[in-house]
């Protein structure tokens, strides 16, 4: 028997299966990639291509606007616009954090996508889900909810149960929590009243909070401006559909205390009926949307010299879920024997259609809230140096009930009743960045803690018609060290420059489960790892940059938990580590008075230690463990025309195997 899910509207789906023994199913609501592994049992290999065309006509932004200054000595930077258009017509330079110091992303020696607030409003971008087509090499998948995700960049995401997911996403610079299964804590409705969404590709474990393998998300939310105003946009659609999203400056003392109060929300029917569910007899729309985010920030500029921001981002939601939509049964399979009325409800359901399930047995259920408090200090020392300080508080909740087999019968209930979990998360960063050796040489160090609490929660699950219930909870704690500088090696070569930094990481991970009230069992695992990167990059002209940088990023390893009568714990798995080396070019032009931007990469991973899911007969259950290694293979291409001042032509291209 297999089941799919084709909820995702943008109608482009990428199958992603499980298997326990003659049971197999499918959701097809996200493009996800998984990294090719090389086993005992044979090489498995996986190419992917995506294309992508957009245009977009705003209004421009006047001729001659004033630019971000980005090397000014003593300029406090926090939270200006992510943008500015130079001259009419013209293309928009981008300011980026990659590197933890605002620059240009024309100058980063990074593949980044940065996606700007006015462009996420032109097309309408309101999930993670939706912001991957604006993106080369990024996907996402959703969990056994669409609200729960986990992000993919060049084939690397979550490739395992109870590990960490291989893209990071980050909101003001503090690490987004994930719950006990890798999966986004936050839902819908965190991409509103920013600043830009930056996504930096390749392993980017040196200057960001948590070890990533495959890339980060930044999220950059909008600080208050010093002038009274505000904007409030509604909109209506189908399926009942109502949006509001609006933001307010206050400006409290001019130019001194700043406030800003953002909304934002959606509600709408869903588009799948589902005929029957023991709380719907009369049945009941799934794939509805109903969220509401909020958002204030006050920022303290009492003196040239200080500068304190304080966010607070509140976020709940509530939907029925993504329904599992039965397909297939094999007629002599052991399910087919246990539920004899299988077949029976398969031709029903392909008389339904896609559109109409024949009933649930258990209620889908998705909903949770968010809470992120954010506070940047920022001090200038004088002398070319500056403190930034980076707290960040996080409490997320999240309900979840799935019936993962798409038909009324007890068959994979999981859960069959709501499963509340809630994480709760600290972080620390203290960072000094100056300048040196005439100023021929940017330098960052710091110092990064992270604390995360999985609180208890019981899962109640229904797995062929008997029960399978379990309790869990975990706690990760992460420390490192860290530096990074660029050098200005002009006098040897006009506009080359080096970059070299280093981290050293200490991660600990536990878990304790068992059975609903006991007994227990707490697992941990430990690791530590050094992870750098080296690169060059040459100005070869005022507009174009070419680099080749090398990035080393690792994963922890983790426990597999224990077994359901919580006495005998399963084999823990090690860490896994990415190598990778990229080469690149970023470049301006002008085609027939038509400005151009193009940038381009080639890059190449080698993967060792690749913690995937695998099914372990002595078990009986499917566990992470380590593999040997893979290689990836890719390059990325983003173009953009600005045709006239208010028509931009794009295309974006990627490749992956």
């Amino acid at each position: 028997m297999s089941h799919q899910d084709n909820s995702n509207r943008s109608g482009v789906t990428h199958g992603r299966s499980a298997g326990v023994g003659p049971l197999a199913a499918q959701r097809g609501n996200q493009r996800r990639i998984a990294a090719p592994a090389s086993t005992p049992a044979g090489r498995h290999a996986a190419v992917f291509a995506s294309a992508t065309i957009c245009c977009a006509m705003a209004a421009g932004t006047a001729a001659g606007a004033d630019l971000p200054d980005t090397q000014g000595p003593g300029a406090l930077r926090e939270g200006v616009p992510a943008s500015a258009t130079q001259s009419s017509g013209a293309l928009e330079e981008v300011v980026v954090t990659a590197r933890r110091r605002e620059e240009n992303m024309q100058t980063v020696p990074i593949a980044i996508t940065a996606v700007t607030e006015e462009t996420l409003q032109a097309n309408n971008v309101q999930t993670f889900g939706e912001l991957q087509y604006l993106v080369p090499s990024m996907s996402v998948g959703s969990a056994t909810t669409r609200d729960a995700v986990n992000v993919t960049i060049r084939g690397q995401g979550l490739n395992s149960s109870n590990g960490l997911p291989g893209v990071i996403a980050y909101i003001n610079e503090v690490p987004i929590p994930t719950d006990a299964d890798s999966y986004l804590v936050g839902g819908p409705g965190l991409l509103f009243d920013l600043e830009n969404v930056q996504v930096l590709k390749g392993p980017q474990g040196t200057l960001f909070g948590r070890n990533s393998v495959g890339g980060a998300l930044l999220l950059q939310t909008a600080r208050p401006g010093n002038d009274f105003g505000g904007r409030l946009q509604v909109g209506f659609g189908n399926y009942n559909e109502r949006d509001i999203d609006g933001a307010i400056d206050i400006p409290i003392v001019s130019d001194t205390l700043l406030a800003r109060i953002a909304v934002n929300g959606q509600v709408r029917d869903g588009f799948t009926h589902i005929l029957t569910d023991p709380s719907h007899p009369g049945g009941v729309d799934e794939d509805n949307r109903d969220y509401w985010s909020t958002r204030g920030t006050v920022t303290f500029h009492p003196n040239e010299a200080f500068q304190n921001d304080t966010i607070v981002t509140f976020q709940t939601y509530t939907s029925h879920g993504s329904p599992f939509i039965l397909t297939a049964v094999n007629p002599t399979g052991t399910v087919a024997t246990l539920f004899p009325t299988l077949p029976a409800l398969l031709q029903q359901q392909q008389a339904l259609g896609p559109r109409t399930s024949v009933g649930t047995y258990s209620v889908n259920q998705s909903s949770g809230n968010l809470l992120a408090v954010n506070n940047i200090s920022r001090v200038e020392l004088g002398g070319d140096l500056t403190f930034r300080n980076i707290l960040g508080y996080n409490e997320g909740k999240q309900t979840v009930a799935v019936d993962a087999d798409g038909t009324p019968l007890p068959i994979l209930e999981t859960p069959s009743g709501p499963r509340r979990r809630t994480v709760r998360q600290f972080s620390e960063e203290a960072q000094v960045l100056g300048k040196s050796f005439a100023a021929k040489l940017d330098w960052i160090a710091g110092v990064f803690f992270l604390t995360d609490r999985q609180l208890p929660s019981a899962a109640y699950d229904v797995i062929f018609g008997g029960p399978a219930d379990s309790e869990a909870w975990s706690k990760d704690r992460s420390k490192a060290v860290f530096t990074q500088g660029t050098y200005d090696l002009s006098a040897w070569l006009h506009g080359l420059r080096f970059t070299a930094g280093a981290r050293y990481t200490w991660d600990d991970r536990f878990f304790d489960g068992g059975p609903v009230g006991g007994p227990y069992n707490e697992t941990g695992q430990s690791d530590r790892a050094p992870t750098w990167t080296a690169g060059l990059d040459w100005q070869v002209a005022p507009r174009t940059m070419l680099y080749l940088t090398s990035r080393r990023g690792y994963r922890a390893g983790g426990s597999n938990g224990v077994d359901t009568t919580g006495k005998h714990a399963f084999p823990d798995f090690n860490p896994e580590f990415v190598v990778d080396f990229e080469l690149g070019v970023k470049s301006d032009f002008d085609v027939g008075g038509i400005p151009l931007r193009t940038n381009a990469d080639v890059y190449f991973q080698r993967y060792t230690d690749v913690q995937v899911q695998q099914f372990t007969t002595s078990i009986g259950s499917a566990i992470t463990q380590n593999a040997a290694a893979a290689h990836l293979w890719g390059g990325e291409l983003e173009a953009i025309a600005q045709l006239t001042r208010d028509l931009q032509l794009g295309a974006n291209y990627s490749y992956l195997k």
